[in-house]
């Protein structure tokens, strides 16, 4: 789940438990992408290096 839904989620949700659920999801995912996105920079940079 992307920022953008979750912030869907919490402009039409009532229910607090769906918004910090939404909340987290968007936060482990943006973690997940930045974490997969410096993995590729330094597999770049070693290949870079290696060749």
């Amino acid at each position: 789940m992307d920022k953008v839904a979750a912030s869907r989620i919490a402009r039409t949700s009532k229910n607090a438990a769906w918004i910090k659920r939404a909340q987290a999801a968007a936060e482990r995912n943006e973690a997940r992408k930045e974490a997969e996105e410096e993995k590729r920079k330094q597999e770049n940079q070693q290949h870079g290096k290696a060749s």
